[in-house]
């Protein structure tokens, strides 16, 4: 594995007033999968209303969405035949996928929140309109976050988007790692890209036509079945799509595929009793029982940011 990067964003806050919407009874068992699935997921193709600038309608959001709840789904039964069906969560599309339904939507009993659409630095774009990531911050029952959209997890000045952070002299902003290290008040992790993601390409194989959000099916049987760490799951499942699709398009002569930056934004430290957790390391066998919540008083935790370039990684054109 190439070395990953790394940089710890040691914060030193007081308690904020921002509460919990949920405060969950966590069970003091660590070492046990969660009871089930419940996943809540949002995807936008549709950009033709959306009133925060341009943004090209997308192709693939919604089958990505689709695809990561089946796959997630499919693993889980496999790996834990035993476990209660999954609970559908809130999934809206397109017009339904408004800032409204994200924001006024009782989330926190989920235990994964998804959305594919577009993106940039800490900003998810929805149906109608951008919106910051602090706005709808993370706590309750939610352990993970995944955003398929563009440069969420970046937290570089404008014009470095391309910089390594973990360099001698890091691009980061504080301003946006403010804005990223609002959307944690309980939630473990939130995986995403530093870079541009991928609403394409695909290729066909035996008349199958494949996807990127194939993805999701390798993290999924890695995180599930094969029992990977969080990040090694996310990790691996990019590392194989983007070698199976760059060596298609190598053997059809159109060269290398554009790359891309998988990242993970994590909490670790330790709780008001003094165990430690690392968001980027649990287990679906052995998730942590509790909100890894950096506010609450008597918590140690930090956010740390991993990422790992595939390929050549594109990033926003600066104006």
């Amino acid at each position: 594995m190439n070395k990953l990067l790394l940089t710890s964003i040691a914060l030193s806050l007081a308690a904020s007033s921002l509460a919990l919407e949920y405060e969950p009874t966590w069970r003091w068992a660590e070492n046990a999968p969660i009871p089930r699935l419940y996943i809540s997921a949002y995807a936008v193709n549709d950009y033709s209303h959306f009133t925060g600038g341009v943004a090209k309608s997308l192709k693939n959001r919604v089958r990505a969405k689709d695809a990561f709840i089946q796959y997630m789904e499919e693993s889980a039964s496999r790996a834990y035949p035993n476990m209660p069906a999954p609970v559908p969560g809130y999934r809206y599309d397109n017009s339904d996928a408004t800032t409204a339904n994200f924001k006024g939507k009782p989330l926190y009993h989920s235990n994964i929140v998804f959305f594919a659409g577009h993106g940039a630095q800490q900003t998810l774009a929805f149906y109608d309109r951008p919106m910051s990531v602090s706005e709808k911050p993370y706590g309750g029952d939610i352990k993970w976050v995944f955003y398929d959209a563009c440069e969420v997890l970046n937290i570089n000045q404008d014009g470095k988007l391309e910089v390594p952070l973990y360099s001698e002299q890091s691009p980061m902003d504080n301003n946006k790692l403010m804005e990223l290290y609002g959307a944690f008040i309980g939630v473990h992790a939130i995986l995403g890209y530093y870079s541009l993601g991928r609403d394409n390409p695909s290729y066909t194989s035996n008349g199958v036509r494949v996807y990127q959000h194939v993805k999701y099916k390798y993290f999924a049987e890695y995180f599930i079945e094969n029992d990977f760490t969080l990040w090694e799951a996310y990790y691996w499942a990019h590392n194989r799509t983007f070698n199976e699709f760059d060596q298609v398009w190598m053997n059809s002569g159109a060269g290398h595929i554009p790359g891309f930056t998988p990242a993970i934004a994590f909490m670790a430290g330790t709780d008001q009793h003094g165990r430690y957790h690392n968001g980027s390391t649990e287990k679906f066998s052995s998730t942590y029982e509790v909100g890894l919540d950096p506010r609450k008083e008597g918590t140690n935790y930090s956010m740390y940011i991993l990422y790992q370039e595939f390929g050549t990684p594109e990033y926003y054109p600066e104006d």
